[in-house]
């Protein structure tokens, strides 16, 4: 086993659960000694910094439609929550198109600020918890690892499994 301190850099989704994820394994991390550092949307600035864990801060443009105090997921499920009372095909149908839409949208409006994070942090490696992984940090030339923490069943297609959204209902 190395002793080489590594720094590694979190990537989360913007949500609680994914963040969850990353800060349990980020934990393990870094009580082996590696620097751990979140880029983290500005709505989670110092949420982090009490576990010892440095944050970067990125943050989508402002829309003048959107109140900045509305929770942008929670905004979406809101708006879009009856997508989850159709069956499991419908749901992938409908929730995948308008969800991964809005998801590809923030990463390209975020893809300089992670150009900039990538380029401040140095880190050795970089693991992100999204749908989407971005293509900045896939092509950066920094190994990566994709880390899935929300829907796992979706993964996986086999009969003796609920169906992959089946979670979320």
């Amino acid at each position: 086993m190395s002793s080489k301190s590594l720094t590694i850099l979190f990537t989360p989704l913007d949500g609680h659960g994914h963040i969850n994820a990353c800060h349990g394994i980020a934990e393990a991390l870094r009580d082996r000694g590696h620097k751990v550092v979140f880029a983290v949307d500005i709505a989670f600035k110092d949420k982090l910094k009490p576990y010892g864990f440095e944050e970067e801060i990125h943050s989508l443009p402002k829309k003048p439609d959107v109140n900045p105090d509305i929770d942008i997921w929670a905004d979406f499920f809101s708006k879009h929550g009856d997508v989850f009372k159709l069956s499991p095909i419908e749901i992938m149908e409908k929730f995948c198109a308008i969800g991964f839409t809005q998801m590809f949208d923030e990463l390209k409006a975020r893809d300089m600020q992670y150009k900039q994070i990538i380029s401040r942090v140095k880190p050795d490696i970089i693991i992100t918890d999204s749908y989407i992984a971005s293509p900045t940090q896939t092509n950066s030339g920094i190994p990566w690892v994709w880390l899935y923490s929300a829907a796992p069943l979706t993964c996986f297609n086999d009969k003796r499994l609920p169906p992959g959204w089946s979670g979320i209902l």
